[in-house]
């Protein structure tokens, strides 16, 4: 502890401990001592001194902590006290001034920091929620995005798969089309073809008209056998019940039996007869069966000339048939050679035509 007061410097004795207050030396300011040294008598009264010194002391007492007490006289200690009790009472001063004027003046109410921090941890939550929302959106986009790729390949495989079908397809249509035209070129080919005009072959040899080869008809000078005569008739008479059969014909008075050389025909009226197409020397009168047969089978042909007309009618035979006459020449044997020869011809002719038309297509009926 100091012997003398910090303030006035007076010096102290052991009567005078009682009249001296220690304070802790912090609460001295340690430019005191340099200030007193500084300041000049002759320029500051003492008192101005003193007031100075006080406020220093003051200020330090306010501030720090004592831990090293220092000596104070009654009088600095009184001085120091009732200023300090001034500062405290205008310090009490200032707090009553600011409270009024804080309270006259309108407060701005503003969020608090709660709420902000409250709205602050909503808006992170939702941010937080909207990303891990678009993280599983992206996920389930990345997702679809493999399947539909996946998709797409697989279309694709199909597409290529249906491709190579369709070429495939497309290469055995070809050859189906080529096969079908090939068949029908073939097909036209063998309608053209008359399988009849090879089966039965009607020619000429010299006066006479043949059928495969057998000559219908006998002269004077030229001697035909019978044999030879009823094989033709035979095969004449095959072959109009051919045409008959192929055009769907009926003939509704006579029926034909084809059988070589001894054919013959059957009257259908009554009373039923049965009529030759094979003769001899002996029928060469006009009520023979062989010429009843003749007449009957000249018949059938003119019929089969009528049902052709009735379908086109720009056909024509090139020889006209009336009664038993075949081009103004009978077809009756009665002793003239030349003539029965001639009509012979004459209905090979017409026969043939016959067979020529029942090759072409038949003309759409109305």
């Amino acid at each position: 502890m100091s012997d003398y007061c910090v303030r006035c410097k007076h010096g102290s004795n052991a009567s005078l401990d009682e009249s001296y207050v220690n304070v802790h030396a912090s609460a001295m300011n340690p430019a005191m001592s340099t200030r007193d040294a500084s300041l000049s008598h002759a320029d500051v009264s003492s008192h101005v001194k003193k007031m100075q010194r006080l406020h220093v002391v003051a200020d330090g007492v306010a501030t720090a902590s004592l831990t090293s007490p220092q000596a104070f006289c009654t009088d600095c200690l009184h001085l120091l006290t009732t200023m300090l009790e001034k500062n405290n009472e205008n310090a009490r001063y200032e707090k009553r001034v600011l409270a009024s004027f804080l309270s006259s003046t309108p407060k701005t109410k503003s969020p608090p920091p709660v709420r902000r921090r409250t709205h602050h941890d909503r808006l992170m939550q939702s941010m937080r929620d909207e990303r891990v929302r678009i993280e599983a959106d992206l996920e389930r986009l990345e997702l679809e995005m493999a399947e539909l790729e996946y998709d797409e390949m697989a279309v694709w495989a199909s597409i290529d798969d249906r491709m190579w079908a369709l070429a495939a397809q497309r290469e055995l249509r070809d050859m189906e089309i080529a096969r079908v035209a090939t068949m029908e070129q073939r097909a036209r080919a063998i309608r053209r073809l008359n399988v009849a005009s090879d089966a039965f072959y009607i020619w000429h040899k010299g006066p006479f008209g043949t059928i495969n080869g057998f000559s219908m008809g006998r002269l004077p000078t030229q001697h035909t056998d019978w044999h030879e005569i009823n094989a033709a008739w035979g095969e004449a008479t095959l072959l109009l019940q051919h045409i008959a059969e192929c055009l769907g014909v009926a003939f509704h008075r006579y029926r034909l039996v084809p059988l070589g050389n001894a054919s013959k025909v059957i009257r259908l009226q009554r009373p039923e007869m049965e009529y030759h197409l094979h003769g001899s020397d002996q029928d060469a009168f006009p009520e023979s069966f062989f010429n009843l047969g003749i007449a009957a089978w000249l018949d059938c042909l003119g019929h089969l000339e009528t049902w052709v007309l009735e379908r086109d009618l720009s056909f024509r035979l090139p020889y006209k048939i009336t009664a038993s006459d075949v081009g103004n020449f009978s077809l009756l044997f009665l002793r003239d050679d030349e003539a029965w020869t001639k009509a012979s011809k004459n209905a090979l002719t017409n026969l043939k035509w016959l067979l020529a038309w029942s090759a072409k297509p038949l003309p759409a009926t109305s």
